[in-house]
């Protein structure tokens, strides 16, 4: 989570925007790093509404997108949960970050997929992690070798 490198808490944050506990300015985050501000989730509300699905969250999107050059939101795995999909319909452009161990060409184009069903164009992909194995069987050179 963003807000442990930062040496910051939970909250305030997404969580008490929505449920006007906080206001715009409460819940941002200013770091050491110019230019680099953060919100992070807050506090899970038990029996709430997902705070992407609250009427609050494109407000609070559009107050950044005007005090801000570059808005990033970090959802959920596509292919877990339908939040990447509603927070792409709301975003001006969708990123899709892979991890190359961990993510098959399948689940890509499955997630790609899933969000061009859900009305979202990925604009751009990011393939993170190059190097690291998907800890499977294989061969590595002439003999068969446990990836790590």
């Amino acid at each position: 989570m963003l807000f442990r490198s930062f040496d910051d808490s939970l909250s305030p944050g997404l969580s008490e925007f929505v449920t006007e506990a906080e206001g715009f300015d409460a819940i941002i985050r200013h770091t050491e790093v110019p230019g680099l501000d953060f919100v992070s989730s807050g506090e899970k509300q038990a029996g709430s509404v997902s705070v992407i699905r609250h009427p609050r969250f494109p407000e609070l999107l559009r107050s950044l997108g005007q005090s801000y050059e570059t808005v990033l939101v970090a959802a959920p795995g596509v292919l877990s949960r339908p939040d990447a999909a509603e927070i792409g319909r709301i975003a001006a452009q969708t990123i899709l970050v892979m991890r190359a161990a961990r993510h098959r060409a399948e689940d890509i184009v499955e997630a790609v997929d899933r969000l061009a069903a859900q009305g979202v164009k990925v604009n751009a992909g990011i393939l993170n992690r190059v190097g690291e194995s998907l800890g499977s069987y294989g061969y590595r050179g002439y003999r068969v070798a446990r990836y790590a």
